[in-house]
């Protein structure tokens, strides 16, 4: 349920590179696991370049990538980590393409961190009901289910 197009990008949270936060809040508030784990990341296939070196495509997680900068994204590495799992977004899916360029023109990073929408000890979300349920008993800020967006 969690590998391949119907999960990636579809069925996940999404957080900011950015954020000085992002594996503290990841990790401890919303997986409850240990603060140093790294999670993958979502990034447009003429992007990776940039700021990988791998394979030129990793459509479903399945490569490991190194950071050509770990300081510009040091949020999201855990201490001496040097590289992450990646998978690249081809335009072909464009509502998540345009999601990341949009994201990468307000922010100057055209990446997303990517990781499975399920709570603390559950299975990935299969229906609209259990992304409810998930967004409101966790701290999500934000959730889009088809043309619905709810915020808390």
């Amino acid at each position: 349920m969690e590998w391949g197009a119907r999960a990636l990008g579809n069925r996940s949270i999404l957080a900011s590179p950015v954020s000085p936060y992002v594996l503290e809040n990841l990790n401890v508030f919303l997986k409850q696991r240990a603060a140093h784990h790294s999670y993958s990341v979502s990034v447009c296939s003429e992007d990776t370049p940039r700021y990988f070196r791998g394979p030129a495509s990793s459509d479903f997680m399945e490569y490991e990538h190194d950071v050509i900068d770990p300081e510009a994204l040091r949020t999201l590495l855990p201490l001496k980590a040097s590289s992450l799992r990646l998978q690249t977004v081809p335009e072909s899916l464009t509502s998540f393409h345009t999601l990341i360029k949009a994201f990468g023109a307000a922010t100057g990073v055209p990446i997303l961190v990517n990781t499975s929408f399920n709570g603390f000890n559950e299975p990935i979300v299969c229906t609209p009901r259990d992304a409810v349920r998930v967004f409101y008993g966790t701290g999500l800020d934000m959730a889009v289910i088809g043309n619905f967006v709810l915020q808390k």
